[in-house]
């Protein structure tokens, strides 16, 4: 297919723009880059799709594990293999623009693609040897996803794929996909996957300050000056959406109208620099985070100039007592608040330690 496709009334034209957006494959674009490093599920995540032994795979785990890459990977691997782009559809459910105007999004997205990209029935294609690969991503933004899944592969004969996070379940009764899909679960990375990461991949990436890492030779380190639209490039590794700071990020990314490629997100600084090391994507962490000693095997860029700062408080009740270690803590936080200026405040006075 040369040019992007249309649904002409078919699906709302905030929907259809995101549907062209998500599959850039329909015009020979092959999107944005992805990790080599692929989980221990994929090939049989592959194979179930591949073989259509049942009609559909459901793909549930927690967030942040990977399962949206997957996905992408999986694309990537049909399209490899000499599978027509015009036979794939991608939709998340967590980046459609609106729902409220779509009663059966499932069905009614389907239906759009089956006309305006597929070109032929679903079973049609199927009878010509060439099946419909249809990938639906979160779907537990849908309320009654099951029911639409199990018509859609009860009338029509194509692959499906459905992820979604671990609390998908699949019911019984009337309107059960049960006998119909492979359940299929993923975690986080397991002792064997990161052995083979650090067996298999350079594992002394650069590291760009309040900011990112990549491998020695990545092209995001002949970006002079760094720019958001550099970074959005790549895979990132950053903070959780709870997290201080991440918000920052996000703000940042769509003051400029850009989709960052966030691949896994931490809790914890440490973590997110153990992903990068392993080659999983670049980072994004606070300034502090970042120890030249400790960190011997990544290099700091500054980044600053990309993000707002990210402000931490300390609040603690006037006149309260605090025992030797929360002055410590306080002081290891923030060196400038020596315990003896911390009392000051406690007592709303200026002057000397009392010898507490």
């Amino acid at each position: 297919m040369s040019q992007l496709p249309l649904f002409p009334g078919s699906v709302p034209e905030a929907v259809a723009a995101n549907l062209r957006q998500l599959n850039p494959h329909w015009i020979g674009n092959p999107g944005i880059p992805l990790p080599a490093f692929r989980r221990w599920i994929f090939p049989k995540l592959l194979q179930q799709l591949r073989s259509g032994l049942t009609p559909g795979v459901v793909l549930r785990g927690p967030r942040r594990v990977g399962k949206t890459v997957l996905v992408r990977q999986v694309i990537q691997q049909l399209l490899a293999d000499g599978v027509a782009p015009s036979r794939i559809l991608y939709v998340a459910f967590d980046e459609l623009p609106t729902l409220s105007d779509l009663r059966e999004p499932v069905l009614e997205i389907a239906r759009a693609f089956e006309t305006a990209v597929l070109g032929t029935t679903f079973n049609q294609a199927a009878q010509n040897g060439a099946p419909a690969f249809l990938l639906f991503d979160e779907v537990q933004n849908l309320s009654d996803w099951a029911p639409q899944i199990k018509h859609l592969v009860d009338t029509h004969a194509v692959r499906v794929l459905v992820t979604g996070s671990s609390s998908l379940r699949i019911d019984a009764g009337k309107d059960s996909i049960a006998g119909r899909v492979q359940t299929l679960t993923l975690g986080p990375l397991l002792l064997r996957e990161i052995a083979e990461l650090r067996d298999g991949v350079v594992t002394r990436p650069h590291w760009i300050d309040n900011g990112m890492g990549a491998q020695p030779g990545h092209p995001i380190l002949k970006a002079k000056p760094l720019t958001l639209e550099a970074i959005a490039k790549y895979p990132i590794v950053t903070y959780d959406f709870a997290f201080t700071g991440r918000s920052q990020i996000n703000k940042a990314f769509a003051a400029r109208g850009l989709t960052p490629n966030v691949a896994l997100t931490a809790i914890d600084a440490d973590i997110i620099k153990t992903y990068v090391a392993l080659g999983l994507g670049i980072g994004i962490v606070a300034y502090m985070a970042y120890d030249p000693k400790a960190d011997k095997g990544l290099r700091a860029v500054d980044a600053a100039h990309l993000f707002e700062s990210a402000t931490t408080r300390l609040g603690i009740r006037k006149n309260a007592w605090l025992r030797g270690y929360a002055y410590t803590f306080i002081e290891l936080f923030a060196p400038h608040l020596t315990r003896k200026m911390v009392m000051a405040a406690l007592a709303g006075e200026e002057g000397s330690d009392p010898g507490l």
